[in-house]
């Protein structure tokens, strides 16, 4: 499913919770994930900035007013979208520049090299070496002890990624 991130997040029952808009004009939340499902992080806006309050929102032909807010809120807040297919991970972005792609247990196979697509275009090729200094520093970093990951890929604005090990 692809959603995009409205606000959030806040702790509760354990989980980290995010509140997502879906393209069909729903609005609701969901838990950031549990075990090794959580993998990207947008790391920069790119953007319009709204600045204090919230825009006049004019509902289109046949349009609620909650679907015509939900529009606006997916057309400018940013969206990331991932699929892994093998060793091959394909991403789409909307409103992200640079963000990181993290290799929890399980998402590759470490002898093999990766090819990572941002908008269909390649921005990393390579092997991804784990590392339990790495995934030590950032468990410290983001105080998540449960979920380690064990390297990562940086990628700038142009969607350029460079092996974080």
């Amino acid at each position: 499913m692809v959603f995009d991130v409205i606000g959030g997040p806040f702790c509760a029952d354990g989980y980290l919770w995010w509140a997502v808009g879906l393209d069909s004009g729903l609005i609701g939340w969901t838990a950031e994930g549990e075990g090794s499902t959580y993998w990207l992080e947008a790391r920069e806006w790119v953007g319009e900035h709204w600045g204090p309050g919230f825009p006049n929102i004019v509902p289109k032909r046949g349009e609620t007013q909650i679907q015509a807010k939900g529009r606006v809120i997916r057309e400018r807040l940013a969206r990331l979208q991932g699929q892994v297919q093998g060793q091959t991970i394909a991403i789409t972005r909307r409103h992200v520049g640079a963000m990181v792609v993290w290799f929890p247990e399980g998402l590759i196979d470490w002898q093999k090299s990766v090819r990572i697509e941002v908008d269909g275009k390649l921005a990393f090729e390579g092997k991804v070496t784990p590392s339990l200094d790495f995934a030590l520093a950032e468990a410290q970093r983001t105080y998540d002890f449960d979920r380690l990951r064990w390297a990562g890929v940086a990628i700038d604005r142009e969607g350029v990624g460079v092996a974080m090990e």
